[in-house]
């Protein structure tokens, strides 16, 4: 059986250091901007949580005020038919 992947997806942990020029906001806009979806942004523990594309994880340390972006898990995606991130456009029974 082919093994079909749509996509590698990262969660990610990246720390934050603001600064007067970017403010927490600011800075999980650039995330945003980036292609994470955000699952939660604590401002007073200075981390943000979410999920990406595993290609764009490495860039985004380059964003103004992100210190530090960990990886906690990286799995394949298979998206159903009818979603636009389905890239093989075939309908398969959960494994």
């Amino acid at each position: 059986m082919p093994n079909y992947q749509d996509a590698y997806i990262s969660d990610i942990l990246a720390t934050v250091e603001e600064t007067p020029d970017y403010a927490f906001d600011k800075i999980v806009d650039g995330l945003t901007k980036a292609g994470v979806q955000i699952a939660s942004a604590d401002k007073d523990e200075c981390v943000i949580e979410g999920t990406v594309d595993a290609a764009k994880v490495r860039g985004l340390e380059e964003i103004p005020g992100i210190k530090y972006v960990r990886t906690l898990f990286t799995y394949v995606a298979d998206y159903p038919p009818g979603d636009p991130r389905d890239l093989d456009k075939v309908g398969r029974e959960a494994e």
